[in-house]
């Protein structure tokens, strides 16, 4: 994590707000001189420095460490704070040449090796490639031997740096011909401390200024006049609050809201930082609020808003926070409530291909391409931070990051990239070398303004139908336009006189895709590598008229899965990601017949499983009709239960297997047909009149935990045939352990072949006084004479409780399913433990309520690399050995916390364990008198399994 972007770039605003404090001489510690060189003697000069530095003020301590490096040169305290000071404050020639005065005075034996780093990291940012390599170089050599995490890290840092300064080099050489120009924003503004965050509204530049040392950063705005910039006025104060710093602004797409930072500094200088809120309403822009606490999460700083799009076209607030432990500054997203723009969905990280180890700054989301745009220093880059772009691949997520290259990165610090609509006019935030700088030529952020060497490129065409030897201009038909190399969606158009248009970009790869019902699909694919002038290129598309009923390459294909908690019939909150790819997915395909398969694992009843599933499946096909307005011919809902399992539902030593029933709670939507092109026509007709089919019934959908209906469904009775004469058998009334139970031989009836299968029953009465008696019921083989495929599965029903006497019925089940060879099915003995006496509960399993709360809470934390980091995203699951094996399950809170209330509870012994796809903690046990002695909370940390 590099740091000094960290603080200068991040914590405060992400560039400026630090300055001022580092520089405020009215906080300045009494009895300092302030000209130390000729009132101070070395120890003076000394004491000094330490008293600024430990108070954060780096830039004031600088004078006495200069002042004490004069008067004592060989003193290496002076030296070393030197270096690294000017290296926070980000001059990098000052800082470069007191740590090759450290280098040069140790030998190779005494070398401080961090300092051979710092060094060689000053010539990377100077743009001294050739020689950081040398000494990144050097510097893993000279430590091979070094053991512990921080040289180890180190070491693997500095082989990014080689492999970022010899992209530097590339750059630098043998680019010849970038597609951007970059130069300093010339406005009316005099020289600032710092400028940044640039957004282009209506042709009025909006961007972020701290004009001096004292002053507190402020939102001004700017009219483009030609190619120039106008007179320079700030927002109000009811966005630029007094005392505060105020910045990164970002607008909806009506101009109306505009979202921002807002940071105030606290002790050491540590910035905290909300993200606020102000819409223009009659001509003036109300008060700005902070958006609450599921964004402001307090504990961290929350800054530099970016409106976006996620993957699935929703409104999204992309910002910055350090709410990921250990992991320097990361990118998150939030989803907005489009009703009121201020409700929020909990915030996501941007994920592994966007967040690195390292500060993610920020972000900028270009709606044209669907691109984000973002800072990194956790990449291999040429600088410090430079400026990166991700664009989603075919799976939904993001692709592998893009180094932007030079101009828009240089050697330094390179942030805040934005660009306009039509790609032609950016802006880029940099403290590269310049005639801005009010200190060292690379102290200070400012505003470089981009124009691109873009071609104008274009493609038009024209659509024909062709059957036979016939062709003819297509009326109808919905031309899509594809990025080639990873198969996004970047534009569609619903032909227009039989023509289509789309823009281009320069050195892309695209395909166009033509369809229509009753046609094959047309395809064209081109790129437009070898374009160095304007054009418009010309590609004209053919449907062929299809002489056999459409099969669509989907047939048979699950498209997507929704899951459950356990025992609950509203999905989870986690399935509208799912909800959304499978919406896409038949828009796409607008003929395909989707089956709602209902599933669930195989605990408890198969009648109860068996209504539950087909409830879950039904719920999701009303959603899908009745709020997505998905045609009822399009969708069909079935139960399956437990009968279709993707995983075990239990472990091989009998117990729950909570990771394969959470799997095999679920939905599958499969594609099982086509639409004829009748139907479709009857769909679109009544689409358009607002018609509902009458085979619709209006139910409501349930979002969330809804409870599976409290009585199952009971099947139909299935024709029973009495295959043997009922023994009568009574067991001793003795103490003995178990009583083995043997029935006569059986005779199977003949089968009618057509009727395939039968159920058999075989009653057995038992009767003992013993209740501590185990029973072994023996079912001796049944020959079919009729059979090839013979299944027999007898389940027997526990022996009721009865302290005196037992009269048990126990019934053996065979399912016989006829075809055409005789087999004959093995016998099977099963065995009745003994009777054990249970404790009296209520029907809901719960006993009264305790005189004392029996409550168990704790934390989840996730390990990914040996440091646990804060989990917000996991499930506890609690289960326990009442009434049966009962599971309670909790979504853990945004701070990685959980409850479970057990004073009602009628078991005292728990197993819990916290779960996170494939993230699983180690499974405790925990007793009531447990929880009641240590009162401590239980924190679970997950790991990969």
């Amino acid at each position: 994590m590099k740091f000094i972007a960290a603080l200068l770039l991040g914590l405060a605003l992400g560039y400026a707000g630090m300055l001022s404090a580092q520089t405020d001489s009215t906080a300045a510690p009494k009895k300092i001189d302030p000209n130390p060189s000729t009132a101070l003697s070395w120890k003076e000069d000394k004491h000094a420095a330490k008293i600024l530095l430990n108070k954060g003020r780096t830039e004031a301590a600088i004078p006495y460490l200069e002042a004490g490096a004069k008067l004592k040169p060989n003193k290496k305290y002076f030296t070393l704070k030197l270096a690294s000071a000017y290296l926070e404050l980000r001059d990098y020639t000052s800082s470069n040449k007191w740590y090759k005065v450290l280098i040069d005075r140790d030998s190779t034996k005494d070398m401080v090796t961090a300092n051979l780093f710092k060094y060689a990291l000053t010539q990377k940012y100077l743009g001294q490639y050739e020689q950081s390599i040398v000494n990144f170089t050097k510097f893993k050599k000279v430590t091979s031997d070094e053991e512990g995490e921080e040289i180890a890290k180190l070491r693997g840092r500095a082989s990014g740096e080689v492999s970022g300064s010899r992209w530097g080099i590339f750059f630098r050489d043998s680019v010849p011909n970038p597609i951007f120009r970059v130069k300093p924003l010339d406005t009316s503004m005099d020289r600032p401390l710092a400028a940044y965050a640039p957004r282009l509204r209506d042709n009025v530049l909006y961007f972020s200024v701290q004009k001096s040392d004292s002053s507190f950063s402020r939102i001004y705005r700017s009219p483009r006049q030609g190619k120039s910039w106008g007179a320079v006025e700030a927002l109000p104060e009811n966005i630029n609050k007094p005392g505060r710093h105020i910045g990164n602004g970002s607008f909806t797409a009506d101009g109306n809201t505009l979202y921002y930072t807002q940071c105030q500094t606290g002790e050491m200088n540590k910035s905290k930082c909300q993200i606020y809120m102000s819409r223009y309403i009659d001509s003036s822009w109300e008060i700005g609020i902070p958006l609450g606490p599921v964004i402001n999460d307090p504990r961290y700083t929350n800054m530099q808003p970016a409106l976006g799009l996620d993957k699935d076209s929703e409104d999204v607030l992309y910002f910055v926070s350090d709410r990921n432990p250990g992991k320097g500054l990361d990118i998150f997203y939030i989803r907005i409530d489009p009703k009121d723009g201020t409700s929020f969905s909990r915030p996501h990280s941007a994920g592994y291909q966007i967040n690195s180890m390292g500060d993610e700054l920020s972000p900028y989301f270009d709606f044209r391409t669907r691109t984000l745009y973002f800072s990194s220093n956790g990449r291999v880059g040429i600088g410090g931070q430079d400026v990166f772009r991700s664009t989603w691949d075919t799976t939904g997520g993001w692709a592998k990051a893009e180094n932007l290259g030079t101009p828009v990165n240089s050697s330094a610090d390179d942030v805040g990239f934005y660009i306009d609509d039509p790609g032609i006019l950016g802006f880029v935030v940099s403290n590269r070398p310049g005639d801005t700088a009010q200190k060292s030529a690379t102290c200070c952020d400012n505003i470089y303004q981009i124009t691109t060497t873009k071609l104008f490129l274009s493609v038009r065409g024209s659509v024909y139908e062709e059957e036979g030897n016939s062709r003819a201009l297509a009326d109808q038909g919905l031309v899509l336009l594809y990025d080639d190399r990873n198969g996004i969606e970047l534009g569609s158009y619903n032909l227009i006189s039989g023509g289509y248009f789309f823009d281009l970009d320069a050195k892309s790869s695209y395909k166009l895709v033509v369809r229509k019902d009753g046609f094959y699909d047309g395809v064209s694919s081109f790129t437009t590598n070898e374009y160095k002038d304007n054009d418009t290129l010309k590609y004209d598309l053919f449907l062929k008229k299809r002489s056999e009923p459409m099969i669509s390459p989907l047939r048979g294909r699950v498209i997507g899965h929704v899951y459950y908690e356990n025992e609950q019939v509203g999905m989870r909150a986690d399935a509208k990601d799912s909800i959304n790819s499978i919406l896409r997915i038949m828009d796409h395909n607008p003929s395909i017949i989707v089956e709602v398969g209902g599933h669930t694992d195989s605990v408890g009843p198969l009648e109860y499983n068996m209504a539950l599933s087909q409830k879950r499946a039904e719920d999701l096909r009303n959603y899908f009709v009745n709020d997505k307005k998905v045609s009822a011919n399009r969708i069909t809902a079935k139960g399956y239960g437990p009968t279709q399992p993707v995983a075990h539902d239990f472990m091989p030593d009998g117990k729950d297997n909570l990771a394969g029933q959470a799997l095999n709670r679920r939905t599958e939507f499969k594609v099982i047909g086509e639409l004829t092109p009748d139907v479709m026509e009857r769909d679109a007709a009544r689409k358009n009149t607002n018609e509902k089919p009458a085979n619709v019934i209006k139910k409501d959908f349930h979002m969330g935990r809804v409870a599976a209906p409290s009585k199952p469904i009971p099947p139909k009775p299935a024709p029973a045939i009495s295959i043997a004469t009922t023994p009568s058998i009574t067991s001793p009334d003795t103490a003995a352990a178990k009583t083995t139970v043997t029935t006569p031989a059986a005779k199977t009836p003949a089968i009618n072949p057509v009727v395939n299968t039968r159920d058999t029953t075989l009653p057995v009465t038992i009767q003992t006084t013993n209740p501590a008696t185990t029973i072994i019921v023996t079912t001796p083989a049944v020959t079919s004479p009729v059979t090839t495929n013979t299944i027999i599965t007898p389940p027997v029903t526990a022996p009721t409780t009865n302290p005196v006497t037992t009269n048990v019925v126990n019934t053996a089940v065979a399912t016989i399913t006829a075809t055409q060879t005789p087999v004959t099915a093995p016998a099977t003995t099963y065995v009745i433990p003994p009777t054990v006496a249970k404790p009296a509960v209520t029907d809901t399993g719960y006993k009264t309520a305790l005189k004392e709360p029996l409550v168990v809470t704790g934390t989840v934390y996730m390990d990914r690399s040996g440091t646990p980091t804060l989990a917000n995203q996991a499930s506890v699951f609690l289960t326990s050995n009442e009434v049966g094996s009962t599971q309670k399950s909790y979504s853990v809170k945004d701070d990685g916390s959980y409850i479970f209330d057990l004073s009602r509870s009628a078991s005292d012994t728990f197993r819990l364990k916290a779960r996170w796809y494939q993230f699983e903690s180690d499974e405790m046990v925990i007793t009531g008198a447990d929880m009641r002695n240590s009162n401590k909370p239980i924190d679970l940390i997950i790991k990969m399994k």
